[in-house]
């Protein structure tokens, strides 16, 4: 592919301001596709067990007391209900809507009864008209003592929406919606189990 032919498309920067949920000593936080800048893993440190299918990305978030696993979120080795909560901090904009299905799932098979999963993702255009564009998304990322200037790029795919993520939640087990905005085109979902 050549990239100087590809046009990008690129969002103005968005701010997204995480407070985080109280968390009990032994609660499991399971973060999906936690690699990276490991933003969920420096929020909640050792409660998170972070799964990425690079392990370069996880490497990069070394500083932190959370669990590092290299593994596919399609099809997670771990046993049925044993997680509290699940997240994904725009991971699924790098599935496809197969991997997506798939992994949510996955969580929902690994998540305790009443375990919540929250996603925070962006909304995009479809990239069937031009398979070449690129989407990169530009983030300023604060919760308590923290601060992250960040971005993310991916080529384009299927559409992704608010829309779209609530019915694949909901036709994979998640009927409980507690929170939903699209918000400057930044997605936050928080479903229960």
């Amino acid at each position: 592919m050549n990239i100087e032919k590809s046009r990008i498309i690129e969002t103005e920067k968005k701010s997204i301001t995480i407070i985080p949920k109280e968390v009990k000593e032994n609660e499991k936080i399971l973060d999906i596709g936690g690699g990276g800048e490991g933003i969920i893993s420096r929020i909640y440190k050792s409660n998170v067990t972070a799964i990425d299918n690079r392990k370069d990305e996880l490497k990069e978030i070394s500083d932190t007391e959370s669990l590092k696993i290299v593994m596919d979120a399609t099809v997670m080795a771990f046993i049925d209900h044993q997680f509290d909560r699940a997240t994904a901090f725009f991971s699924f904009m790098y599935m496809h809507e197969n991997e997506i299905i798939k992994s949510i799932m996955e969580v929902h098979r690994v998540l305790k009864k009443n375990g919540s999963f929250e996603i925070w993702d962006i909304e995009m255009p479809s990239g069937h008209q031009v398979k070449e564009d690129f989407f990169i998304v530009q983030l300023e990322v604060i919760s308590e003592d923290l601060v992250v200037n960040t971005g993310y790029g991916v080529q384009l795919k299927e559409v992704q929406s608010l829309d779209t993520f609530l019915e694949l939640l909901k036709n994979n087990g998640f009927t409980s919606v507690i929170s939903k905005s699209c918000i400057d085109n930044v997605i936050y979902i928080e479903v229960k189990k």
